[in-house]
């Protein structure tokens, strides 16, 4: 049970991170912009530790970490990186589960 506080506590604490570092990055008002080639990479690792359970909690912390991270910047950033991140992980999953054997 204290490890879905440590989940919420670490996307909580990852959210606030993301939407200051935006702030700091972005001083202007949301702009339809290239993709940040920073937040991708931070979504696509945050989104394949999370998805691909790799069977630590403390990996998924930090998955969920790096997920509120670039999930919560500020409003109009990060949603591409996001939706990328989750489809390239989601991906990986089932390439993991086909091999494996094991059809979802």
């Amino acid at each position: 049970m204290i490890e879905y506080l440590i989940y919420l506590l670490t996307f909580v604490i990852g959210s606030i991170a993301g939407l200051l570092w935006s702030y700091k990055i972005h001083s202007e008002p949301y702009v339809i912009e290239n993709i940040d080639i920073k937040s991708l990479i931070i979504a696509i690792v945050g989104w394949v530790i999370t998805i691909n359970n790799f069977g630590s909690w403390i990996l998924i912390a930090i998955g969920l970490f790096l997920i509120g991270f670039v999930f919560n910047e500020r409003p109009g950033y990060g949603r591409k990186e996001t939706v990328i991140g989750i489809v390239v992980s989601v991906v990986i999953y089932l390439v993991f589960r086909f091999i494996s054997g094991v059809i979802v």
